[in-house]
C-alpha cells in the first residue's frame, strides 16, 4: 500500500466518523471508521517512518474503548444497585419480578423513603463514572492531537495539526454537552478535508529528500 491508498482509506475513514453522530445508528459506522483510520494511519507511518503516528492513535482508541466499558459497568451496575435499594430484593430475584410488583414496590411510602435516603449514594457513584469517562476521553483526545500533528509536521499540511487540535478540544469541553460534540464534528471536517487534499505525489518526494 502507497500514500495514495492510505489516503483513500483515511478519507473514507473520516465520512464513516462523521456519520457515527447520527443517533441511535451512529456506532455503525464509528466502528468501522475507526479501523480504517488505524490502517491509514499505520501505513502513513510506515511511510514516513514515525511510528508515533500509529502509536498514539491507537492509545486514544484503547482508552476510547476502555471509557466505554466503564460506562456500560457504571451504568449496568447503578442501575441494578437503584432496582434493589428500592424494592429490597437480592439481585439475581431482580429479573423474575414482573412489571406489577415492580411499580407497587417503588411507589410505597416506605420503599420510597428508603430510596430518597439512598438516593444521594447512587448520585455520587454516578458523577464518579462520569468523571472517570471524562478524563479518559480528555486523554484520548490529546493522544489523537498528538497523532495528527505528526501527520502535520511530516506533510507540511495544516488541516491535520487544526483536526487535532479541534478534536482534543472537542473532548475537553465534553463536559458542556452538544458544544463539544459539534467542535470535534468541525474537526472530522477538517480530517476529511486533509486526507482528500493530501498530495500523494509531493509526499512521496519529500519522503525522498529527507
Amino acid at each position: 500500500m502507497d500514500l495514495r491508498n492510505a489516503r483513500i482509506i483515511g478519507g473514507i475513514s473520516t465520512i464513516l466518523l462523521c456519520l457515527s453522530f447520527i443517533p441511535a445508528i451512529g456506532i455503525l459506522f464509528a466502528i468501522p471508521g475507526v479501523i480504517l483510520m488505524l490502517v491509514s494511519l499505520n501505513e502513513i507511518a510506515k511511510k514516513l517512518n514515525e511510528s508515533k503516528i500509529f502509536n498514539n492513535y491507537l492509545i486514544s482508541v484503547a482508552l476510547n474503548v476502555v471509557a466505554a466499558l466503564v460506562g456500560i459497568t457504571g451504568f449496568v451496575y447503578t442501575a441494578f444497585l437503584f432496582i434493589n435499594t428500592i424494592i429490597r430484593l437480592p439481585l439475581e430475584e431482580l429479573s423474575n419480578i414482573s412489571p406489577e410488583v415492580l411499580f407497587n414496590r417503588i411507589f410505597s411510602r416506605g420503599e420510597l423513603f428508603s430510596f430518597m435516603e439512598s438516593f444521594g449514594k447512587w448520585l455520587w457513584i454516578v458523577l464518579l463514572v462520569l468523571v472517570i469517562i471524562y478524563i479518559l476521553m480528555v486523554v484520548s483526545g490529546y493522544f489523537i492531537k498528538a497523532s495528527l500533528n505528526e501527520v502535520g509536521e511530516k506533510l507540511n499540511d495544516s488541516n491535520f495539526k487544526t483536526a487535532g487540535l479541534l478534536i482534543f478540544l472537542g473532548n475537553l469541553l465534553s463536559i458542556l454537552f452538544g458544544l463539544g460534540f459539534i467542535i470535534v464534528f468541525v474537526g472530522d471536517i477538517f480530517l476529511a478535508i486533509a486526507f482528500f487534499s493530501m498530495k500523494a505525489e509531493a509526499a512521496e518526494i519529500k519522503l525522498k529528500e529527507d
